[in-house]
């Protein structure tokens, strides 16, 4: 099961180079909230309707629509099953290629471990649990971790090449103000209360550190 989950993410992410991954996390002062994630890939979708329709790829056997459909749904299925998490939805529209996922969360700490059930669906042995989010009523903090890298890493050289087209955005929204923020790339919204940063998905994966931010709010 997990080497199929890692095959889609070799096929689907590592030999399209033009796509966009959008991460839009709300925050309420109770620390319970919303995550959406948009993985657009359709400034890509002629190139992976030819894919599609290879046997295989780079040495990578391409999965059929339908098993792609199949290892989303079962992915969405465990996340449903995740305490604190709710109202989890998705759309993965065929013909463009975009997946949308949407859940609500009873407090950060979800999201954390909700990274970490993500990583193992890929890699089991090098999965562990980290602290990507914390929050207080007074700051958040967010800390990417090696999710990307260390799924990097099992690219092939030729693979990796393509992901200098892709990008990252991600979008932290609050209750309160946003008092300031050391994310250098990021900024805050004129309402004063998004923090809002867009880079290549290079940076994130080999410089993760890059990503990292303490937002401090109005209490």
């Amino acid at each position: 099961m997990r080497k199929i989950y890692f095959i889609l993410a070799i096929i689907i992410f590592s030999l399209t180079s033009c796509f966009e991954i959008t991460e839009d996390i709300t925050i309420h002062k109770d620390g319970s909230g919303q995550a959406n994630y948009i993985f657009n890939f359709s400034q890509s979708q002629t190139k992976i309707n030819a894919l599609l329709l290879l046997e295989t790829v780079n040495g990578y056997k391409v999965p059929s629509r339908h098993q792609i459909n199949q290892k989303i749904s079962v992915f969405m299925d465990s996340l449903k099953m995740q305490k604190g998490i709710t109202n989890v939805k998705y759309s993965y529209d065929e013909k463009l290629f975009i997946l949308k996922l949407s859940a609500n969360f009873d407090n950060v700490n979800r999201l954390n471990n909700g990274v970490y059930q993500f990583w193992q669906k890929f890699d089991k042995t090098n999965a562990k649990k980290e602290r990507y989010y914390n929050y207080t009523k007074k700051a958040f903090y967010h800390q990417p971790g090696n999710l990307f890298h260390q799924l990097y890493l099992k690219l092939k050289q030729a693979d990796k090449d393509v992901l200098d087209g892709a990008t990252y955005t991600i979008l932290f929204r609050f209750d309160q103000k946003v008092v300031s923020q050391t994310q250098p790339e990021g900024k805050i919204s004129k309402q004063g209360n998004i923090v809002f940063l867009k880079l290549p998905l290079q940076s994130i994966v080999n410089q993760p550190f890059l990503f990292k931010n303490y937002i401090v709010l109005q209490p």
